[in-house]
Formats: C-alpha cells, sequence, structure tokens
C-alpha cells in the first residue's frame, strides 16, 4: 500500500519570517502559521475557536520570496509535507519537533488590496515555474505606479521606396516619464502595507 504525506494548511503567521542561508548558500526560511479549528464545548454546547501553532520551512527561492512579500499577521495558504526531526541536547535530554516542509505557497489576502492573488509554485523536477500573474496592484501611499503593459503593435507593410527622397531617419521616441513596466516584479498583492 502506498503512503501519503500532504499538508494544506491556510493561516495567518505568527511572527515575521526567519532567513538564513546554509553554508552551500541555500536560503532557509521559518515561518510560525496559527491556524484556527472549531470545537463543541462538551459542558456548555458552544461553539468555540482553538488556535494551532504550526512551525514550517521552506528552502531555496520560495523561501527568499516568502520572506519579501509576508510579515506577522499575514494570512498565507501552504502546500508541504510533515517532517519529524529528533535529536539530543548537549545536556543529554531528548527532543523533538513535528514541523511543515513547504512546496507552495499563495497570498490569501487579496481581497485587501482588490483582484486575485498570485503565489509561488514549484513544478515538477525541480523546475521553477514563477509567479502566478495577477492584474498590477494601484499605486498607493508613496510607492510608484507602474505604466500598463504595452501591447505589440500589429505588423505593418513596409512603404513601397520612393526614389527621388534621400533616406530619412526616424524622429526619436518621446522621452517616457515612467519605467518600463516589468511583469515579473509584481502580482497582485506583492507590495507590502
Amino acid at each position: 500500500m502506498g503512503n501519503v504525506n500532504k499538508v494544506f494548511l491556510m493561516g495567518n503567521l505568527t511572527r515575521d519570517p526567519e532567513i538564513r542561508y546554509a553554508q552551500s548558500g541555500m536560503a532557509v526560511t521559518n515561518i510560525g502559521i496559527a491556524v484556527n479549528r472549531r470545537v463543541k464545548d462538551r459542558n456548555t454546547e458552544q461553539w468555540r475557536d482553538e488556535v494551532d501553532f504550526i512551525n514550517a520551512v521552506f528552502f531555496g527561492v520560495r523561501g527568499e520570496k516568502l520572506s519579501q512579500f509576508f510579515r506577522k499577521g499575514r494570512s498565507i495558504f501552504i502546500e508541504g509535507s510533515l517532517r519529524f526531526s529528533s535529536w539530543e541536547t548537549p545536556q543529554g535530554e531528548r527532543r523533538s519537533k513535528l514541523e511543515v516542509v513547504g512546496d507552495d505557497w499563495q497570498f490569501c489576502d487579496s481581497s485587501r488590496e482588490g483582484g486575485g492573488g498570485g503565489g509561488y509554485q514549484q513544478g515538477g523536477g525541480g523546475q521553477q515555474q514563477g509567479y502566478q500573474q495577477a492584474p498590477p496592484p494601484q499605486s498607493q501611499g508613496n510607492y510608484p505606479q507602474s505604466a500598463p503593459p504595452q501591447q505589440p503593435a500589429p505588423p505593418q507593410q513596409p512603404a513601397p521606396p520612393q526614389q527621388s527622397d534621400p533616406p530619412q531617419q526616424s524622429a526619436p521616441p518621446p522621452p517616457n516619464d515612467l519605467p518600463p513596466y516589468d511583469e515579473s516584479a509584481f502580482a497582485d498583492d506583492d507590495v507590502p502595507f
């Protein structure tokens, strides 16, 4: 019989992501997530929330991007697997922990800024898929507004050459006050507030 080790969690970060780098240069990002669950009190027959605090770790670019866009209190959806670790302290005490090793993460609170959220996903075979693109965010506060994406112009037929006119150089394009739009730099909710 096969085994399955898959976890899906949605909750709020209990602290800012903590990023460290291994000797190999790989990023190791640790987060804590608070996840509520509803339970019915046997004595009062009332429903109440209980909170579970769960630690998770992300490796590589996934963790770096997570630490770039998330802060304490922000909602997050993660997908991963459980890992059990045990060790002995220098004092001889036995310690253990159960944590989630994250594979994917997504924004959950995109409704705060409007529009849909994007997430970072790792594809099969270790190939990076990148961000799921969402509409560009609206300018707020001191953040610069990005120019809308440029649509490619339809191809035009070349004009027949004129025989008597000397070759002319085309005029330079008018100056653009805005920096070029880079879709990979933003997903909907990527601007921290």
